[in-house]
């Protein structure tokens, strides 16, 4: 398997192993585990492809000194989640488009995804979230006193 040198998903420092043995994940195959999991999105596969198990990498992952290693997982697991969220988007679009039958969930996902976003200007004093973000900052909802019990 071909890893390009430059993917900066690989920039990361491989944990070494003191005292390796024959079953050691060595900084070769950790860095073509990292890639496989920013190419596919799944711990499970990505162990595959590279002939380990999940839980020898879970352990790996955990191990002193393997800081930068679970670093580059997560980032390599996001990278891998986008890729995929872009494919099922892809697919969806493509498929929808001759079968409207095809892929319903997702675009209906697609279709109400950002149904939560809120027109800035529309946000005021009794707008839900004016008084969500109140209560993040002071600690009380808008319609409570000082002491902390409701207006009636």
């Amino acid at each position: 398997m071909l890893i390009p040198d430059d993917d900066p998903v690989l920039d990361f420092l491989p944990f070494c192993h003191p005292h390796p043995r024959g079953n050691s994940i060595l900084p070769d195959v950790q860095r073509a585990f990292i890639y496989q999991l920013a190419m596919t999105g799944i711990v499970k596969q990505a162990a595959t492809k590279v002939g380990k198990s999940i839980e020898a990498l879970y352990k790996l992952r955990e191990r002193p000194g393997a800081e930068d290693f679970a670093r580059a997982w997560d980032e390599a697991l996001e990278w891998g989640r986008l890729r995929l969220e872009d494919c099922a988007l892809e697919r969806a679009l493509h498929q929808g488009a001759h079968d409207p039958q095809a892929n319903a969930m997702l675009c209906w996902v697609l279709q109400h995804r950002n149904a939560h976003m809120v027109d800035s200007r529309m946000v005021r004093r009794g707008h839900w979230l004016w008084d969500r973000i109140h209560h993040e900052i002071t600690g009380r909802w808008p319609d409570e006193d000082e002491d902390g019990a409701e207006d009636v």
